[in-house]
């Protein structure tokens, strides 16, 4: 049986608190409506894919119609 270190726990707890806090500031302080936390989402996912995009580590894969026959 293997072990899993003291560390992996340590780092799970400290990510969960640190989410949690984050949560907590987005909801309180910066979208306190539905509609703020839609443009806040919207805004967030569209600088994280340009900068993924920039760093070469995202490309979207083109399909064509022979990769859609193949699926069904």
């Amino acid at each position: 049986m293997t072990a899993i270190s003291k560390s992996v726990y340590f780092f799970a707890v400290s990510d969960a608190v640190f989410t949690a806090f984050l949560t907590f500031l987005t909801f309180y302080y910066i979208a306190p409506s539905f509609k703020n936390l839609v443009l806040i989402v919207l805004i967030f996912v569209t600088l994280i894919s340009v900068t993924l995009s920039l760093k070469g580590f995202y490309k979207p894969r083109m399909y064509g119609l022979k990769d859609i026959y193949k699926l069904f």
